[in-house]
């Protein structure tokens, strides 16, 4: 039974001869999972027929043109003929087969075409008078002489089968045009977590849909990469995903059209025009076994929307929502163990000193502490890594710093947003003015990757300051640098972007008020990225794209 993304097939042929052939491969296609539409399906609609006709034949992904003895019948007075055969044949009987062949041609879609051979049986005699048969056998010789690659067809199975056998083939071999490998990156110092890990790489072996279910800032997304990377390693990169690996993160964009157009710049299907991007992309999906991997699918406006394209793909979802693992092989992900929390601050504070000497001479136990005050929280933990790292403290004066700010209670209920502000707000207090800034002008562009000079105009900085604010943020794990495509075809220039979406929280929250004060906000920056990619701020809840101005010369929230 098919959807309403199924692959959309119109099968062309003549009923007097071919009725019971475009039967079987209707049936035969139906039974695969496409939506079939035949000539027949739009003879109820009178005088509208060749418009409806035409409007489907336009939109749909393919055209099966079964093409046997009889020239069938003419198309109604006035019928328009298209425009790849409208100077050759202005004088001439075009048939029914004939114009939608052509109007497939004109419409530049995908052509499957089948001629009967010599051992072909009609279901009945032709009786065309020579006009029409000198007609039909000018258009067979036409499709022969053209190039296409016209099989040939003696009886209905065989037809059948050789058109599934056709679609299988065609699937593979999009697939293997367009198949995608962009690894997330794998998180520094990965530590623990051996058994969800080996969860996952099972799981997606064996289910279709798994989810990673747990609080912001537990170690979801490291999890998630570490799986992907087991299972595409370098020396065999499609043994389990031969379709490719596609990424999206609703956290960046939230609509069910930016995930589309993310894997159609994955599949390096730019020339696509838009109405054609869903379908390809659904047909994608639906061939050879890939991987679609979500981030952030709490943020997503329309998941099962968007699922529904996915066909058959092995899908990896991370979310803060129970609800988005309705159906799926489900992992809830917990707090580390208390050594393996003390290990990951360890390994972080070290890789900030470069050499784990040079950290503060401290026993096991302080760094035991601090991992049970941060709750074992795999973001909290990284983040006062960083800053003992730093050496501007102890670990015994950062513990008691905790226990002074109220950390005792640092749990995974409703104490967790408040334990995590204080975190956070306690890096924001090491920062420069600029860098705060900064961090809030990355937040408003939630995890969408910008460049220095967005932030430079935004903030009205020069480049130096610019660079040099987004390099504090980058020292202190709060910000990561990337690479994204510039102007120049096969080129690349430098980005930033948040290293965690519940940064980006808070600092839109947070920071606004200070970016403004301390900072002058330009009023005209380059085109904001999260609202070209259809981000909504959390403070807007109508249904219009949430764009920031005032109407003076400061940027309000």
């Amino acid at each position: 039974m098919h959807g309403k993304d199924s692959l959309r097939v119109f099968v062309s042929a003549t009923t007097r001869d071919l009725g019971s052939y475009r039967k079987a491969v209707a049936d035969s296609l139906d039974r695969a999972g496409c939506h079939v539409e035949v000539q027949e399906d739009y003879t109820a609609h009178g005088g509208k027929f060749l418009q409806k006709l035409r409007d489907y034949i336009e939109t749909c992904d393919l055209v099966v043109c079964l093409v046997g003895d009889h020239f069938g019948w003419l198309p109604p007075d006035g019928a328009i003929i298209p425009s790849p055969a409208r100077d050759a044949y202005a004088e001439q009987l075009v048939s029914a087969t004939e114009w939608e062949y052509f109007l497939a041609i004109d419409c530049d879609r995908e052509i499957f075409l089948y001629l009967s051979s010599d051992r072909f049986t009609p279901d009945a005699i032709s009786d065309d008078t020579d006009e029409k048969a000198t007609a039909h056998q000018r258009f067979r010789r036409h499709v022969e002489r053209a190039g296409r690659d016209a099989n040939r067809f003696s009886n209905a199975s065989e037809l059948a089968k050789n058109i599934l056998e056709a679609f299988h083939l065609r699937a593979l071999r999009k697939a293997e045009d367009h198949r995608s490998r962009v690894l997330p990156k794998c998180a520094q110092h990965f530590t623990g977590r051996a058994a969800d890990v080996e969860w996952a790489k099972g799981k997606l072996r064996t289910e279709q849909c798994v989810a990673l279910i747990g609080p912001g800032g537990i170690g979801k997304t490291a999890i998630a990469h570490e799986a992907i990377a087991a299972l595409s390693p370098n020396d065999a990169p499609f043994a389990y995903f031969p379709g490719g690996i596609f990424l999206h993160d609703f956290y960046a964009a939230p609509i069910h059209l930016a995930a589309i157009e993310n894997i159609v710049a994955q599949a390096g299907l730019f020339h696509l025009a838009d109405r054609e991007r869903e379908p390809h992309v659904r047909a994608l999906l639906s061939g050879p076994r890939c991987l679609v991997y979500l981030e952030g699918c709490e943020k997503a406006e329309d998941l099962p929307r968007f699922l529904a394209l996915c066909g058959c793909a092995s899908i990896l979802v991370t979310s803060r929502r129970e609800a988005d693992g309705k159906g799926a092989a489900v992992r809830h992900i917990t707090p580390l163990l208390k050594a393996e929390a003390a290990e990951m601050l360890r390994r972080h504070a070290a890789g900030v000193a470069r050499d784990t000497d040079t950290l503060p001479a401290e026993g096991e136990t302080v760094w035991h502490e601090i991992a049970v005050l941060l709750g074992r929280h795999a973001l909290a933990l990284r983040l006062a890594g960083h800053r003992l790292g730093t050496g501007n403290e102890t670990p015994a004066e950062f513990r008691d710093l905790l226990r002074a700010q109220g950390f005792e209670h640092f749990d995974h209920d409703r104490r967790t947003k408040e334990s995590l502000d204080l975190l956070f707000a306690h890096n924001a207090e090491s920062l420069s003015p600029e860098s705060r800034s900064a961090w809030f002008a990355l937040a408003l562009h939630a995890l969408a990757p910008i460049h220095s000079a967005a932030i430079a105009s935004t903030l009205n900085l020069d480049q130096t300051s610019t660079r040099k604010a987004l390099s504090e943020l980058v020292q202190n794990s709060l910000a990561d640098p990337v690479r994204i495509a510039s102007d120049s075809v096969g080129e690349t220039e430098p980005a930033w972007t948040l290293s965690h979406a519940l940064l980006a929280e808070w600092g839109e929250r947070r920071l606004g008020a200070f970016a403004v004060n301390v900072m002058t906000i330009g009023l005209d920056p380059v085109p904001w990225t999260p609202h070209l990619l259809g981000r909504r701020s959390p403070r807007c809840r109508n249904e219009e794209l949430h764009i920031r101005r005032s109407s003076g010369d400061r940027w309000s929230s």
